[in-house]
């Protein structure tokens, strides 16, 4: 029967006895796009004028994500639209297709959905697991003489429940910091002279009690707490002039305050890119979002200050002092967002946007001063439409910061519209206690442990930069920089699937066969030997006990040498020893940046050996512009002339390599420093390693 047909059967009532019952599950009208009502659903007139209404697909698959009891799941391997999770991997993933799946179900099951778990474990029992890695547990025996001070816990005999948190009146220094103490290292009772980490305490716990105190109102350091270990020597280091008041509320201590403006420390990452002053204000990352008609300017200036204020590292300026930079807090409760074309006559292609809203941004800059963000509303008419630019500073932004600023700012616009409070997901570790942390990492004797580890490989034989000559010299001035110049390369579908086979083989991803080809090349350029490549890795990759970074938006790029390619004529030897010199890298990395940028006599002894003139990077899956399946007020804007991640050649190599998938196929980006590297010479080196992939299959 024919869909007509049985319209005309039920407008028609025919049988007669036919009865139309309200349906048992919510159901959405693809014509109005709402819910449909008991009396809606069963009103037969509007069945029969049904089939002629236009779908209104988009308005109605929003209505349903709006109420958020529903998630929209990705049953294809194109992944279009806004889909909470997907059950396939997309073509460009480089995963196993029944890990994505069972991942998926793990994600439903998280979100309540009901899974049948029975048939993946016939026999099997459940054991439970640790909440996250290296779950600490106690083990002290409480004492049953030792009395808590009524003044820090509260006079049980008052009644207080137990577990709520201490109320006084106020409390001296030294109780705040004792009942910091007890609540990081979960510990009820602390002496004056007990020490921090011979109770259990390590650098992460120091940075959070840092922090905490900070907002107490009591200024110290985590460095602070290695010098002076125990209570009584730190509250004596506290400088009562440096806090609010010589007493604090205890329950003000235990609740996170705004903090007063301040300089907030840099991290290794962001160090690596204050090398060179003249450049450092100009380095912008830039988001580009296609605005919709129904987003006025004035919520849009609303969904980015919302958004700026909830990430601490975009809460702040690099203020110019003494010829260097630092970053200090900055208090945003006004408006952010700039206007350019107003009568419509902006530029429409959006290379143009980004250096229309550069222009603009830097006009408005003072000397010496700069936002880590700022945001442009560029106007190009009916024929270009509304684009926001979003300007990010390198030192407060990487890929994945990127995705959360995208995510971030369009749910802050859909909920202003829909004239709800802006609600973002929780910040998972703020940048301030990421910050402390790898500064605490400078005293960790863990930390110091991986020196000799890094000394030895950057004094391996035969490891030196590619561009150098037989006796070291670099060509190009010393500090001079040249054109940024880019030369593509891609890997043809064809082989991008053959490559696949050989990952599944060698249990490597794509980035790792760039890597070990790029590296025969390299090593074939330098006539022998091991190269000395600079990895851009993140430290969101690593299992760092306490910290989540999951969800933080900020730098956590992290840089790290290493020697490839010396085995560049055995194919097999070669992807193992890549794969092995990769696994070999403690920690991703991270600590490196420490020890070379926090830990003086480190610095001073790395200063003395080569460094990489060239650098690789893993940008990961490049998704192209797509019309999606959900309306949504802002559409990210790919921009394929510009570098994945912080822009190229930023912390001074010569040769930059950047590889990505995209549309099925392996793409390498060469950007390189027209002054110390020929054009010749970058395609030579393209060209030995798209034959190298080749040979990998061969």
């Amino acid at each position: 029967m024919s869909l007509p047909d049985a319209v005309r059967l039920v407008a028609g009532r025919e049988p007669a006895d036919l009865t139309l019952a309200a349906p048992t599950l919510p159901l959405l009208s693809a014509e109005t796009g709402t819910w449909l009502s008991p009396d809606e659903a069963t009103d037969a007139g509007r069945w029969s004028k049904t089939p002629s209404a236009p779908v209104r697909w988009d308005v109605a698959l929003d209505t349903a994500l709006d109420d958020r009891k529903y998630l929209l799941v990705d049953a294809g391997p194109e992944h279009q639209g806004r889909a909470d999770l997907h059950l396939v991997r997309g073509r460009d993933e480089d995963a196993d297709d029944a890990e994505v799946f069972l991942g998926a179900l793990g994600q439903l099951w998280a979100h309540g959905a009901p899974v049948d778990w029975a048939p993946m474990r016939p026999g099997r029992r459940r054991t439970p697991l640790p909440g996250y890695p290296f779950q600490r547990s106690r083990h002290w025996l409480d004492s049953t003489y030792t009395e808590t001070p009524a003044a820090i816990q509260g006079d049980a005999a008052n009644g207080s429940a137990a577990g709520a948190e201490p109320e006084l009146a106020a409390a001296t220094t030294e109780q705040i910091l004792s009942a910091l103490w007890s609540d990081v290292l979960g510990i009820d009772s602390i002496k004056p002279d007990d020490d921090f980490f011979l109770l259990g305490g390590d650098s992460v716990m120091a940075a959070q009690i840092a922090g905490r105190a900070r907002s107490a109102g009591l200024r110290f350091s985590p460095r602070a707490m290695f010098q002076h270990p125990t209570l009584r020597s730190l509250t004596d280091t506290v400088d009562p002039d440096a806090t609010r008041s010589t007493t604090q509320t205890i329950s003000a201590s235990l609740r996170p305050q705004a903090p007063a403006t301040e300089e907030l420390p840099l991290t290794p990452a962001q160090l690596e890119l204050i090398a060179d002053p003249a450049v450092l204000p100009d380095l912008d990352v830039p988001l580009v979002f296609r605005v919709g008609d129904e987003v006025a300017p004035e919520v849009l200036d609303e969904a980015v200050l919302r958004v700026v204020n909830h990430h601490e590292a975009l809460r702040v300026e690099l203020v110019e002092r003494s010829g260097m930079w630092e970053h200090r807090r900055a208090a945003l409760d006004g408006p952010v967002l700039i206007v350019e074309g107003r009568e419509g006559n902006g530029p429409t292609d959006p290379a143009a946007m980004v250096d229309t809203a550069v222009a603009a941004a830097r006009g408005r800059r003072a000397p010496g001063r700069r936002a880590a963000a700022e945001a442009v509303l560029v106007d190009g008419g009916t024929e270009g439409g509304r684009h926001l630019v979003l300007l990010v500073h390198a030192t407060a932004i990487d890929l994945t910061a990127q995705r959360l600023l995208a995510e971030d700012v369009t749910t802050a616009c859909r909920q202003l519209l829909a004239g709800r409070l802006v609600n973002l997901p929780a910040v998972s570790t703020t940048w301030q206690t990421w910050s402390d942390c790898l500064t605490t990492w400078a005293l960790d004797d863990a930390v110091l442990l991986e020196r000799p580890f890094w000394l030895d490989l950057m004094r391996r034989t035969g490891a030196r930069p590619v561009f150098a000559s037989a006796d070291g010299n670099v060509p190009g001035a010393p500090g001079a920089r040249g054109p940024v110049c880019l030369l593509r390369g891609t890997v043809d579908a064809s082989l991008t699937g053959s490559l696949r086979v050989v990952q599944k083989r060698e249990r490597m991803g794509s980035a790792t066969l760039v890597l070990a080809a790029v590296s025969a090349a390299l090593a074939d350029e330098r006539k022998g030997g091991g190269v000395l490549i600079d990895i851009m890795d993140s430290a969101r990759n690593g299992e760092f006990p306490g910290i989540d970074l999951s969800r933080t938006v900020g730098r956590c790029t992290s840089v790290h040498p290493l020697v490839v390619g010396t085995n560049r004529n055995d194919r097999t030897r070669l992807l193992g020893d890549t794969r092995e010199a990769l696994d070999s890298i403690p920690f991703r990395g991270v600590h490196y940046g420490v020890l070379r940028h926090l830990h003086p006599q480190t610095a001073e002894a790395l200063r003395q050996l080569s460094v990489a003139d060239v650098t690789f990077a893993d940008g990961g899956v490049r998704k192209e512009e797509t019309a999606t399946i959900r309306r949504t007020p802002l559409q990210a804007v790919p921009l394929g002339d510009q570098p994945l991640g912080e822009p190229a050649l930023a912390r001074g190599h010569a040769l930059d390599v950047r590889t990505y998938r995209q549309s099925g196929r392996i793409h390498i980006d060469w950007w390189y420093d027209g002054a110390r590297c020929a054009e010749e010479t970058v395609q030579c080196l393209r060209d030995r390693t798209l034959a190298t992939l080749r040979g990998f299959v061969e």
